[in-house]
Formats: structure tokens, C-alpha cells, sequence
């Protein structure tokens, strides 16, 4: 399987699997009421960032319009083409909420700021924040702006997916990919793997990448009814799922495929019917290591009651507090708050330890706040999800939706500029067409017709070859 996330350079191409899957999505709205005064509170805005709180947007004059289009400008540049507008709510964090008629005059501004860009919106989560005895509802509306850098094709994001052997890894990787459920029996992962040995094992001992995307509107894009062409073509972001061996024996494989691939975030898996593990340990350190941001999914939720679900939440908090995260566990339960979890990602990609509590996602406010706190707050987020009832995967789209991509416009920019540097991961042999070679291009830009040198070989050489063809 070739992902556009892996560029392929070769003198032809051979034919890419297609896959017949079932479409999903995550379009849900949920509106809480009768917030207590300390929940109907953000952090107050920050002036760097790719969230921006705004009290309201009532009919700006035309010099004020063009303001707020230059503050989007910025605000998509700071967020590589993703930006969250916080609408309703006052510098300093304060939810005052907007009656239904401000409320749409403002969402209408926001369509023509958007528009002038060239940018979708799409709203993610609803809050009711109607004070108490009063009869006039008032609310405040997250917003997710997207609009995909010029200088890129679509918003790119890489996802390893780690954890213990039988946690379902491959099986969530195949839930997601192509839109069908688990039958318990893991179904669903038979088309991630490579080898006939781990068909026959049921474990992965190869790096597996598959690769999903959400189109303008949030809409979760796989291979229910597309190929990999069409998903590519449909979507505005995409997440390439690198699915790693869990087994023990495989480290090596494992640790290929986290510095080998680059991943931006790490996705921690922890069965519920079982708990942390010794490779639990193990790959929570080697995250660590490489400074990946991580959250964490505790699958097979149907299997559990509710104590033992806590009893493992609480050992994974412990597991964190051990491994220098700080525990401070607080529970995660609606969208909002995975999307602010998600927002403060960059904070802790700026530090050299990776210091965080935890957090549980139940809702989609959740999901949404998680996403938010995972680059600045260092928050790690805990989610619930089973492959086979469907329970939690609604967040977990969710979640992947709004996470950000790491980095500035600056340093993409800085590491285009560079000569090319294209580190090799497989080698293929096509018949009737000759070699391919798949892998990440680091630095600099690759086109068709380039001349290039590839090795080096044992004697320390390299040859000088033509790029001929590029997916």
C-alpha cells in the first residue's frame, strides 16, 4: 500500500489496493445547561496560537471586517491551515455567551471572513450558558476554520499507534480506515497486514501505514466508497495511521518506525481488560524519548464493568507520574474539551520534558478541549473506545479532526528551502517497470525529472538517478 504520506519516487507505478468500506462521520452537536460559573470559563486568550475568542461579530464596519480578515490570516497561519474561533466568549476566558439573533449575525460574519480567504467552517460544538432564571437563552458556538496552506495539497498529519500485543491496534487501524465495525474476532485488521505469518498470528511485525482524511466539513473520508486516489482527492486533511508491533520481539521494528516515519503525535493504546504492560512502559518511554506528544485510547470497552475501567485509568495516571508527567487526573467528557486539549500542543513540543496530567474524553466538548490542551497545556488525553460496539470512536474522529499539525509556517517553509534529503524505507521491485523506493522526504522539495543521488551503497558511493515518477 502507497500513502500520500509516504512519497514514492520510481520509473512507474504499480497498482494500489483498493478497499470497499462503509462512510463514517461526526457530525454530532451536544449542548450543555446549567453550567456552574466556573465551567462557563476558558483560559484567557493568548496572543500566539491558532485560537481566537471573540464576544461578538454584529455587523463590522468595513474597515473592522478587513481587520478581522487579516486576524484570521494570522491565526491560519499560526494553526498550519487550521484555526478554532471561540464565539461568545471574552478575552479573558469568560463565557458570556450570544442570544440566537447575535449569535447567527456573528456565525454570518465569520462565513464571509472564511469566504474571503478561501477557507471552510464548520461548527464543532454548542454550549448553552443561559445564566440561571433567566428566560433568554444564550450560547456559545466553536468554530473550526480550515484552509489548506497554498504551498501544500492538503493539511498532513502522521499518527503512531502503539501499545501492548492483542490491545487492537491493527483492529482500530482497520475500524477507522475502512468505516465497518470489529466482529470481536479482528476482522477488521486482516487488511493491514503484510505478511501471511501475521494473518496467521493475528500480530503486526512490520510497519503498516493506512491513511484517512476529513473533507471541508469534518466529514471523516476512508475507503467505504473511495480508493486512495479519491480519498486524496475529497479530503482536506489527512492522518496516516502507522500501526506498530506490539510484541517484544519486534522493539526494533518498533523503534524503526518511530524515528524512521516522524510521527507528530504517538496514540497509546491500553486493553481495558487487561491494563498497563510492560510494552505499555515501553513505548510510553520511547515517546518520551523522542519528545512525542501521546494520548492515550483504552480499547475493548465493552468487556469491562465500570471498576475495573477506573482501576485501569487510574494505573495508566500512575504509569504517567512515574514516567515524569505530572497525574493531577481530570475526567474529559465533552468535545470542547478535546479540542483544547489539542490546541495546546505547541507549548509542549517547546519543552524538553513531557509534563502533563491526564484527562478523560467522554463527550465530544471533550474531545474537542483535549485536542486544545495537548500542545500547550501538556494535558494527556484518556479515551474510551470499543472496535466492536462503535462506543468512543465518534470522539476519537473527533479528536483527530481538530488536532493540529506541529510546527510553524516558518520552519516548513525553512526545511522546503533546503537541498532535497529523502530517507529510504522499502525498496520494490515492479516488474516491467524497475525499482521503487518509498520513504519521507525530510527536507527540500522532489519533482519529476529531478536528478538525485541515491545511496550510500556499502563502498560509501552514491549513483546518480532520475526521479521518473512521484505519488
Amino acid at each position: 500500500m502507497i500513502h500520500p504520506s509516504v512519497l514514492v519516487l520510481h520509473c512507474g507505478i504499480n497498482n494500489i489496493c483498493r478497499k470497499s468500506v462503509d462512510d463514517d462521520l461526526c457530525a454530532l452537536l451536544h449542548t450543555d445547561q446549567n453550567m456552574s460559573d466556573a465551567e462557563n470559563r476558558l483560559p484567557p486568550e493568548m496572543e500566539l496560537g491558532n485560537i481566537e475568542y471573540k464576544v461578538k461579530l454584529v455587523n463590522p464596519s468595513s474597515s473592522r471586517l478587513q481587520h478581522l480578515i487579516t486576524q484570521m490570516k494570522w491565526r491560519l497561519r499560526e494553526g498550519q491551515g487550521e484555526a478554532i474561533y471561540e464565539v461568545g466568549v471574552e478575552d479573558g476566558g469568560q463565557m458570556s455567551g450570544l442570544s440566537d439573533v447575535e449569535m447567527e449575525a456573528s456565525l454570518t460574519t465569520l462565513r464571509t471572513m472564511a469566504s474571503a480567504l478561501g477557507a471552510s467552517m464548520v461548527i464543532l460544538t454548542e454550549k448553552d450558558v443561559t445564566p440561571r432564571n433567566s428566560t433568554s437563552r444564550r450560547r456559545v458556538v466553536e468554530v473550526l476554520v480550515r484552509k489548506v496552506p497554498e504551498s501544500q495539497q492538503f493539511i498532513e498529519l502522521r499518527l503512531a499507534v502503539l501499545g501492548g500485543a492483542d490491545v487492537g491496534k491493527s483492529t482500530l487501524c482497520g475500524v477507522m480506515t475502512q468505516g465497518v465495525l470489529d466482529d470481536g474476532n479482528g476482522k477488521t485488521r486482516l487488511n493491514l497486514f503484510r505478511f501471511p505469518h501475521e494473518v496467521r498470528s493475528g500480530k503486526t511485525s512490520s510497519v503498516c501505514l493506512d491513511v484517512i482524511g476529513f473533507d471541508y466539513r469534518g466529514k471523516l473520508v476512508n475507503y467505504a466508497q473511495n480508493s486512495l486516489e479519491e480519498l486524496v482527492e475529497k479530503s482536506k486533511k489527512l492522518v496516516t495511521l502507522i500501526d506498530l508491533a506490539g510484541d517484544s520481539k519486534y522493539l526494533k521494528t518498533t523503534i524503526h518506525g518511530l524515528s524512521g516515519y516522524k510521527p507528530h503525535f504517538a496514540c497509546l493504546l491500553v486493553a481495558a481488560d487487561s491494563g498497563p504492560t510492560s510494552a505499555t512502559k515501553e513505548h510510553l518511554g520511547l515517546a518520551a524519548a523522542l519528545n512525542i506528544p501521546i494520548f492515550v485510547i483504552i480499547t475493548k470497552w465493552d468487556l469491562v464493568e465500570k471498576d475495573q475501567l477506573d482501576r485501569v485509568i487510574n494505573s495508566i495516571a500512575s504509569l504517567l507520574a512515574r514516567a515524569g508527567m505530572t497525574a493531577g487526573t481530570k475526567r474529559v467528557k465533552r468535545k470542547r474539551d478535546a479540542v483544547k486539549v489539542i490546541n495546546s500542543i505547541a507549548s509542549l513540543l517547546a519543552r524538553a520534558g513531557m509534563t502533563a496530567g491526564t484527562k478523560r474524553v467522554k463527550r465530544k466538548r471533550d474531545a474537542v478541549k483535549a485536542a486544545s490542551d495537548l500542545c500547550s497545556v501538556g494535558t494527556v488525553p484518556i479515551m474510551c473506545i470499543s472496535s466492536v460496539t462503535g462506543a468512543g470512536l465518534g470522539l476519537f474522529r473527533c479528536f483527530l479532526n481538530v488536532l493540529p499539525p506541529t510546527g510553524t509556517t516558518g520552519s516548513r517553509l525553512q526545511l522546503a528551502s533546503q537541498p532535497p534529503l529523502f530517507t529510504v524505507e522499502e525498496v520494490f521491485n515492479v516488474p516491467h517497470v524497475g525499482t521503487v523506493v518509498g520513504g519521507m522526504l525530510l527536507e527540500g522539495r522532489l519533482q519529476e525529472g529531478d536528478a538525485v543521488l541515491l545511496g550510500p551503497y556499502k563502498d560509501g558511493s552514491f549513483e546518480k538517478v532520475c526521479v521518473q515518477n512521484i505519488i
